[in-house]
């Protein structure tokens, strides 16, 4: 729903599901934000060299976190709250 608002083809929106993009600087970052999601944050040595090699910055890598950490809280907050879901539901699909 929010790739598509934001822009993004079905078939985009379906790849990033699965950390795929078309550009591999884009697909390294979608792989470690992944990374941390399924990892709780326990990222390996590997992901941080495999997201710095594709020419992401230390700054990049520390928004990402941010982001997960911030959508993980409002996740938890709508749990708690019982927030009515309105539009549908996907699921990722880890590979870790």
């Amino acid at each position: 729903y929010f790739g598509k608002s934001a822009g993004l083809s079905d078939a985009a929106a379906e790849a990033s599901r699965n950390a795929r993009a078309i550009d591999p600087k884009t697909e390294a970052l979608l792989q470690f934000a992944q990374a941390v999601v399924v990892l709780r944050g326990g990222v390996a040595d590997t992901h941080l060299a495999d997201v710095r090699r594709a020419g992401w910055s230390d700054a990049d890598i520390t928004e990402v976190v941010g982001l997960v950490a911030m959508n993980t809280l409002m996740n938890y907050v709508n749990n708690v709250a019982g927030t009515e879901v309105d539009f549908p539901q996907l699921s990722a699909r880890a590979r870790y």
